[in-house]
């Protein structure tokens, strides 16, 4: 470091002690008593002129040492003066003395004020130059001053600290962050503030020292000489890095979270659409499979029931797809290796992309089981693959492909939707026309879609985001105009090998023996049907509308009563108050619940501590009679 030779660092030596400020002003009084003695003979023609020496000992006594030396030496130069230079040598003070001790000590008086207030004026000078120092080397904000050619005069150490170059490396120098291309930029603003003028708060992003880009936050201001005239500039640079991956993990969190209360009124919507709609079906099925079972009906007729039994079946698919993505579907998981999904699914698959799409299959050997639904991740995969072939009308390829990953927390500091762990990872790409930006970042909401009106419902990929999340997975797209779109689906692995799926064989019809049934049902459609079903079984009903009639109706005939059908969610009382207040009169009656959520959902949690079975809607005729001769042949509904 050079050595510091301004005016203020001068004014930080060190202050005389009075040993040295007396001492000079003794050795002053001598000196201005030999110069006297040694100029006699010039003095003899004007006697006063001794007196002037003595006099400017006093001032430079004053001026270098305060009001006591200069008192000191205004009282040797008088004696002394009085001694030598009178005739004969007398240390009595003639006429004169007085006043020119009078004299002396004033001047000495008034040049010691003065110095005084020099030296207070310095001090103060030096105390806030020592403050500001420590400011500038103390302060978190890089604080520069360049000259008017813009080279670096001063480097504190936090612009050190910000950019990387040191003290050393930048003094004498342009401003090393700077690039060549942006430096008509900053003489434009330099230009600015030698002018006169001060900005603050311009941002901008720069490069360190080691090739990281930063962004800063820029303030600039002139400094003034004593005429007036610009003489510097200083800067005060911040590193608002990061504050600015603050803000943008905000605004991250904040789509988030709006994307998710969007998710879950959209959810709340289907979910009450789902209900009401599978009520509708089960009217539709259930009428329609009454009509094929009576022995009169012709083989056209037949033909006609089969189809809107079909229809209403796959109807009953898009409710159960609503619930899912409600979150009001329970997941049916278990141990599977997605491999062999993916295998099963395939003729599937190639049955809904058509000729025109060829399919690429590339599956991991050793991939990891996973705990999922397989119904539901075919869900996943027909959704996914019915949105590629849609972006490749004229055809092109579609690749799956399986793979095991895992999540570091390096890897998910960088991408905020990962978690740490072990994933199945399952990708499908298309060759298709892309996405833009803004439609990439809408893709999963409900009812958005880019379709023509009429050929997209916008809740496909809703309803996979709602799959996987239901999974605790993760969901990736990657999506370039014109290059194709790939989805990428993170499942947690399982810990246990995949199980064996067999496939369920729906049991025959079972009549009843006579007994006698209470149904409460507000659905006036349902209500009838459920009659027309049961009594077609051989059993005795009873019809209640609400759950109070239900209740009143089995406290009237609760000795005849075998079987008690309540629908959950009912006018005046629900089906959970009547069970409640059933039990409460010391009735071990069995009851079946009927609702339009999701069975093992509602058995679950809803009904977890309740002795009872729960059917789904819509029910088939074969399933209710199943349900119903299960419960009153005493068989446990645990499992089902």
């Amino acid at each position: 470091m050079s050595t510091d030779n301004t005016p203020e660092a001068t004014m930080q030596k060190v202050a005389p002690s009075p040993w040295q400020r007396y001492g000079v002003a003794i050795w002053l009084s001598l000196f201005a008593l030999l110069l006297t003695l040694l100029l006699q003979q010039p003095f003899q023609q004007n006697p006063q002129s001794p007196f002037l020496l003595f006099f400017g000992a006093v001032i430079v006594s004053a001026y270098y040492g305060g009001l006591g030396p200069a008192l000191l030496t205004t009282a040797v130069s008088v004696l002394a003066g009085n001694y030598f230079l009178a005739r004969p040598y007398s240390l009595i003070l003639d006429v004169d003395s007085p006043l020119r001790l009078g004299v002396f000590a004033l001047i000495a008086l008034v040049i010691s004020l003065l110095t005084n207030a020099r030296k207070r004026a310095e001090e103060a000078v030096r105390e806030s130059n020592n403050k500001l120092r420590v400011i500038i080397q103390a302060s978190p904000l890089a604080i520069i001053t360049l000259d008017l050619d813009g080279t670096v005069k001063m480097w504190n150490p936090a612009a050190e600290r910000i950019f990387g170059w040191s003290e050393a490396e930048t003094l004498g120098r342009p401003l090393p962050f700077i690039p060549a291309e942006n430096q008509f930029e900053f003489d434009t603003l330099r230009e600015r503030v030698l002018r006169g003028e001060s900005f603050a708060g311009v941002e901008m992003c720069r490069e360190r020292q080691d090739g990281a880009l930063i962004d800063i936050n820029i303030s600039m201001a002139p400094m003034y000489s004593a005429d007036g005239s610009v003489s510097s500039i200083m800067a005060v640079i911040a590193d608002i890095t990061e504050r600015k991956q603050a803000e943008i993990d905000r605004r991250h969190l904040e789509e988030q979270l709006s994307q998710v209360q969007k998710m879950e009124s959209i959810g709340t919507l289907a979910g009450g659409i789902a209900h009401d709609f599978n009520n509708l079906l089960t009217v539709i099925l259930g009428y329609a499979q009454l009509s094929r079972a009576q022995p009169r009906t012709d083989e056209a007729m037949q033909d006609y029931l089969t189809n809107i039994e079909s229809t209403a079946k796959y109807a009953a698919s898009l409710t159960r797809q609503l619930l899912a993505f409600s979150h009001r579907q329970l997941l049916q998981r278990k141990t599977i290796s997605l491999n062999r999904t993916i295998d099963n699914f395939m003729k599937m698959i190639r049955r809904i992309i058509g000729a025109d799409v060829e399919v690429r299959l590339s599956t991991a050997p050793d991939l990891s089981p996973v705990f999922a639904d397989p119904t539901q991740m075919e869900q996943v995969l027909m959704n996914l693959v019915s949105n590629a072939r849609d972006a490749m009308p004229g055809g092109g390829e579609l690749v799956i492909e399986t793979h095991n990953v895992e999540f570091d927390e390096a890897y998910c500091r960088e991408h905020h939707w990962a978690q740490p762990g072990h994933y199945v990872q399952l990708i499908v790409s298309d060759a298709g026309c892309g996405m833009k930006p803004e439609v990439e970042r809408r893709i999963f909401e409900p009812f958005f879609t880019t379709k023509e009106l009429g050929k997209g419902t916008g809740l496909g990929l809703s309803v996979v985001y709602g799959i996987v999340k239901q999974h605790d997975g993760l969901i990736e797209v990657c999506s370039k105009l014109g290059e194709g779109t790939s989805f990428r689906i993170y499942l947690p692995v399982a810990e246990k090998s995949a199980e064996v799926i067999t496939d369920e064989i729906e049991p025959g019809v079972v009549r009843g023996s006579g007994e006698t049934i209470l149904v409460a049902e507000d659905e006036e459609g349902l209500c009838e049907l459920a009659r027309n079903i049961l009594e077609g079984l051989g059993y005795n009903v009873l019809m209640a509308r609400d759950g109070q009639e239900a209740l009143e109706l089995f406290s009237a005939h609760c000795k005849q009563i075998d079987l008690v059908v309540l629908d959950f969610v009912m006018p005046r009382m629900g089906g959970r108050e009547v069970y409640e207040r059933i039990r409460r009169m010391g009735s071990d009656v069995r009851v079946l619940f009927t609702t339009g959520y999701n069975a093992e959902l509602a058995q679950t949690t809803i009904l977890a501590d309740a002795d009872a079975m729960v059917v789904q809607k819509p029910y088939s005729v074969n399933e209710l009679g199943h349900k119903v001769r299960s419960l009153l042949d005493g068989v446990s509904h645990q499992g089902n």
